[in-house]
């Protein structure tokens, strides 16, 4: 009537506890992680380009100055080097600026290109005389001398 239970049915039983537990925990860990990672996602910008009436009325008053343009290698990977300040001549606050960068060989052939984000990146924004330096990579790249240039060029903004 009262049987001690064997060894195997409570080793069966332990076990099955312990399966149970680590998948309730490995649960809790990834829908943390779910979690978190959703409440980080800033909104994204709605940003405009060409074309649009914002970016075709303040374009003009973003200023790339000082530009430096180099050529090196690393690793056995070419890359282009532009060095440049980026400055808002204008009366508005940008909240968002993006630059594309450009390597074109003699052919007039797009070898590399890069899209990066400033504002809000670098800076959170950029107010009227303001300005920020850039320093970026275009690789890999062909050899210089089938190159024809290197570019950098106001690609996309929005005004606070």
């Amino acid at each position: 009537m009262f049987e001690q239970p064997t060894g195997n049915e409570e080793k069966d039983r332990s076990r099955s506890v312990m399966i149970l537990s680590g998948i309730a925990v490995m649960f809790v860990v990834v829908l943390i992680i779910l979690v978190t990672s959703f409440g980080k996602r800033a909104a994204p910008l709605e940003i405009a380009r060409a074309g649009s009436p914002e970016f075709d009325s303040y374009a003009e008053f973003i200023k790339i100055n000082n530009i430096d343009k180099r050529h090196g290698e690393r690793l056995n990977n070419r890359y282009g080097r532009i060095r440049c300040t980026v400055e808002n001549t204008g009366d508005g606050v940008l909240s968002a600026l993006q630059l594309r960068a450009a390597a074109v060989d003699l052919g007039d052939v797009l070898v590399r290109e890069k899209i990066i984000s400033p504002v809000p990146n670098i800076k959170e924004t950029l107010g009227p005389s303001q300005s920020v330096e850039i320093d970026l990579y275009l690789e890999p790249i062909p050899d210089p001398s089938t190159l024809k240039d290197m570019t950098i060029e106001v690609y996309g903004l929005k005004l606070k």
